[in-house]
Formats: structure tokens, sequence, C-alpha cells
């Protein structure tokens, strides 16, 4: 099983790549929001990923709690929190217990289907900025094909973001996403 995790996603190039340009396309049209990624696997997923960033001219810092001393740990929260470092790459150091009201963007680049982690991971993305208003927040994740086991996880992890969110959970193809982002363009810095 685990063989087939890191093939089917930490280490799946199109789709680490995918992420690169997911993110590089919402941050053309929304100069002022952050971007969460949210990985499982440091080793396997997390510094690859930090280095496929780094090959395409993003250099983000990637928060984990196997590598990253605590001071450095808090000092990135409290960056990512004040709004000085756009895009964040963590591990589920922050699953719990932080709120970033200025995401905009969350991905969630590792699989899993566990309501509670799923919850957790989506709330990093809709949390209420100080004025108590959230006007709008994207939450993408990937929908695996195969093998079966992982889109078994993927139809229930879309399952469990219906039940909370009804109203706006919906799958939606790259393309239409990039549609979504123009929709959603600040319009304060234009």
């Amino acid at each position: 099983q685990r063989e087939v995790l890191l093939a089917a996603i930490c280490q799946y190039q199109l789709r680490n790549e995918l992420i690169v340009e997911i993110v590089k396309k919402y941050l053309e049209f929304n100069e002022r929001s952050q971007v969460l990624i949210l990985v499982t696997e440091i080793e396997n997923h997390g510094t690859p990923l930090q280095q496929i960033f780094a090959d395409k001219g993003l250099e983000i810092p990637f928060v984990h709690s196997k590598l990253t001393p605590v001071s450095e740990r808090k000092k990135l929260v409290e960056q990512f929190s004040n709004c000085d470092i756009r895009i964040l790459l963590s591990s589920p150091a922050l699953n719990v217990g932080v709120d970033f009201p200025s995401v905009g963007l969350t991905i969630n680049a590792a699989a899993g289907s566990g309501k509670i982690g799923i919850t957790q991971k989506t709330g990093r993305g809709v949390r209420a900025d100080k004025s108590g208003r959230k006007t709008r927040a994207v939450q993408v994740d990937f929908w695996d094909e195969e093998p079966y086991f992982y889109n078994n996880q993927a139809r229930k992890r879309l399952a469990h973001l219906n039940s909370l969110y009804p109203e706006c959970s919906k799958v939606v193809t790259v393309e239409e996403l990039y549609d979504e982002f123009k929709l959603g363009r600040d319009t304060s810095s234009s």
C-alpha cells in the first residue's frame, strides 16, 4: 500500500506539476490572497514538491514537524498570518490550531478520506477575517481515478465536503477552475 501511495500521489510528477501550475494561475488573478498547500508525507512529497516549485521559479517555505525547528515554524506561521508570505507548504503540523483568514486557495495535495482530517484541512481556508466575513475560498483536491483505493478516498472526500458545504462543493475541470479564479479576481488591487 505504501508503494502505491508514493507512486500514485506523492511522486506522481504530473500531479505535482499541476499543483504548481494551479498556484501560479491562482496568483495571476488573485494578487492579495494567500495559498496553503497541504501534504501528509514530508520527505516523500513535501520536500520534492518544494523543489518542483523552486525549479519553476517559486521559492516557498515548508512547515513540518520533523525538520523545521519549533522557533522557525512559529516564525513562518507568524509571517504567513501577517501576509508576509504568499504561499506556504505544510505537513499536518498546521492541520489544527491555526487560522489563516487571508488564505483564498487551499490545495489538498495528499490523499485520505478521514472526516476529521478533511474538515481540518478545509477549515484552514474557510476561516473568516477579523470583520467576520469570508467572501470566497477555493479548496482544490484531486479526483484520483486509479488505483481504486484512491478513487474511493476521493469519493469519500467529496461526499464529506458536500455534507459540510452543500451549496458550494462541486467538481470542475482544471480549465473551469481557472475560470473560477478569473471570476474571483481581487478587485481591490486593480
